[in-house]
């Protein structure tokens, strides 16, 4: 059972180290040579990524920052961990609104710019760039951050809305999954991370979105997203875990479209 859980871990991080990339060690402007136009935290990811989207603020990484997210299938997680930190809000926010709020009281950040009505990946991507389009601030050199799990789906985004600019990829976090007394956990604390359910549910949600069949989201399928080479260790753990785990990937939830 040992041996099972750990290739089914092994898998996992296979699937992991693939969709969360960094294009960088880490987001200064030290590392980049030169600022960004822009880097954008999208509210699809955990709080990890709040504390990302800071330090590169601190470190002087862009010229400009946004918070882009709307409402989606990630917003009512979002809202519960803001919850049990004291963070209530009034209505439906956007997930933008309150990453916003989170960072203005955690870190004294003030974001002033904000994208509110995307409901998905390609939304998130047209709408971003409408935002900054507007303020006319250049999108040739963009970070992106993003939900670990979702990371590589958004640069695929990118890729087909804005195929001239030119990314910077910084996953909101990084971590290993391993057995520890017999289950699955984490190599190190994520703060407000998924459930190890949910995580693996994400992890093998995005698969079948990034192939380029007539069912994933590329041109042979949905159209919202660029092609993607899968490479084949990446298929190989895919269909490893399909194999051993009852759990599936998160189904399209068509209220959102993602």
């Amino acid at each position: 059972m040992s041996e099972n859980l750990t290739a089914i871990a092994d898998a996992l991080n296979v699937l992991a180290d693939y969709l969360g990339p960094r294009d960088v060690p880490e987001l200064t402007r030290a590392a980049l040579n030169e600022p960004l136009d822009a880097i954008i935290l999208f509210g699809g990811s955990i709080l990890a990524g709040d504390s990302v989207f800071h330090e590169a603020m601190a470190h002087q990484a862009a010229n400009h920052y946004l918070i882009a997210g709307g409402r989606g299938h990630t917003t009512p997680t979002l809202r519960a961990q803001l919850s049990k930190r004291g963070f209530d809000f009034l209505g439906d926010p956007s997930e933008a609104l309150m990453h916003q709020r989170y960072l203005e009281y955690t870190y004294v950040d003030h974001i002033r710019l904000l994208e509110t009505e995307s409901t998905n990946c390609g939304s998130n991507v047209a709408n971003s760039l409408a935002v900054l389009q507007a303020h006319d601030i250049p999108v040739k050199r963009l970070g992106v951050i993003q939900d670990a799990t979702m990371q590589r789906r958004m640069a695929a985004c990118f890729h087909k809305v804005a195929p001239e600019t030119q990314l910077v990829n910084f996953a909101a976090y990084q971590v290993h999954v391993q057995v520890w007394n017999g289950q699955l956990g984490f190599t190190k604390p994520i703060f407000g991370m998924w459930s190890m359910h949910d995580y693996i549910t994400l992890l093998m949600g995005e698969l079948p979105r990034l192939t380029d069949d007539a069912h994933g989201y590329g041109p042979h399928g949905q159209n919202y997203i660029a092609h993607v080479d899968i490479p084949e260790p990446v298929q190989a753990a895919y269909a490893f875990l399909q194999a051993h785990l009852d759990i599936t990937g998160r189904p399209a939830d068509p209220a959102f479209k993602s």
